[in-house]
């Protein structure tokens, strides 16, 4: 198991959370006055980009699955379903007309295929609600506590995102990621973050407890892989832009915007870009 110095473990190699003081953090009121407690949380996520022809693999194989029993299992399912009968019909097949127009919207680009990154999610929430995803993690609850969390995140105003590209399945060297801490890097070949640089000495901190934790290759392979969920977030973002009617709609998702690594950091404006749709959802 993964053990992050400083940090009590929710959920094993997945969620952690470390209780903060008022000298850590300004204090937040609750309505009788009283001071409230607050805690810093974070989930770490694995996932491998898809290539295009896997990404629309998963759909062939999620609309053959959806024409069988017409029942959604996630958000991915729910969205076809609202699509016409023929249209998932078409995304059964190997290749079809409609299977073409959707690949032009399919995101990444190819040179990010096949990389493999380390997600980290992390949100300054209320000390009790963490406690109720700590009670649901040891309890038998049919709601899943990382869900829970992602949920609370979402509601949350302090929170941001920290990607570290994974070179065979193990972090870069402490070396690498020393020099873009000390350089204060928000989107590199090693690294990106959406935290700004008043919150940069909580990520040199955090990456220097993951580095702490995380201390054998085999560690890694702890870490949840949300690969598919992955998949299905893509999927989701194509058939929005690819159906108008999905379009005014996208932002029920509260889609988790996950930014992808240039190794030259060509790709700056872009990652403007995510940041300013991100403050508009």
């Amino acid at each position: 198991m993964i053990i992050i110095p400083g940090h009590e473990t929710i959920i094993p190699n997945r969620l952690y959370t470390s209780r903060l003081t008022s000298a850590h953090h300004h204090k937040l009121y609750s309505l009788d006055g009283s001071e409230e407690k607050m805690a810093e949380a974070f989930l770490m996520e694995r996932y491998r980009v898809p290539s295009k022809e896997k990404t629309l693999e998963y759909l062939k194989n999620t609309a053959q699955t959806l024409i069988k029993t017409n029942n959604p299992n996630n958000l991915l399912d729910t969205m076809l379903l609202e699509l016409d009968k023929s249209l998932i019909e078409e995304y059964s097949k190997e290749n079809s007309p409609q299977r073409d127009i959707l690949r032009n919207y399919i995101n990444p680009e190819p040179k990010f295929a096949g990389s493999e990154y380390l997600h980290v999610l992390t949100a300054i929430l209320l000390d009790k609600d963490l406690k109720i995803i700590e009670s649901k993690a040891k309890g038998n609850s049919s709601i899943k506590p990382y869900k829970l969390y992602i949920t609370l995140v979402r509601r949350s105003e302090e929170h941001y995102q920290t990607e570290i590209r994974l070179k065979e399945g193990i972090l870069p060297s402490i070396q690498e990621m020393d020099q873009n801490l000390a350089n204060k890097v928000l989107l590199s070949g090693a690294m990106s973050t959406s935290a700004s640089f008043s919150e940069y000495r909580a990520v040199e901190a955090q990456i220097g407890k993951l580095y702490a934790g995380i201390t054998r290759p085999n560690q890694m392979s702890l870490v949840p892989d949300t690969t598919n969920e992955f998949i299905e977030e893509i999927l989701m973002e194509a058939l929005s832009e690819s159906h108008p009617v999905h379009k005014k709609g996208t932002g029920q998702r509260e889609r988790l915007i996950r930014m992808f690594l240039n190794s030259e950091a060509e790709n700056i404006d872009r990652e403007i870009e995510i940041r300013g749709m991100r403050k508009d959802q």
